[in-house]
């Protein structure tokens, strides 16, 4: 799945609201390992306001709960 890409050379960069980010994690298929992959990662993205680059060179070290 890949979404627009965005260029932004000054301003706010766009964000999801709370019913876009519902209806992008309910588009995930978690039947198979790889949607939930996905769906973890995406969720990671929503919830903690992280972008994809950040989000993709985390390791389970950085993470405190």
């Amino acid at each position: 799945m890949k979404g627009p890409s965005y260029t932004t050379k000054q301003g706010k960069m766009p964000v999801l609201d709370a019913t876009e980010a519902g209806q992008l994690l309910d588009s995930v298929d978690v039947r198979m390992p790889i949607g939930l992959r996905d769906r973890a990662l995406i969720a990671l993205m929503v919830f903690s306001f992280t972008q994809i680059g950040a989000a993709l060179t985390m390791r389970v070290d950085d993470v405190y709960v």
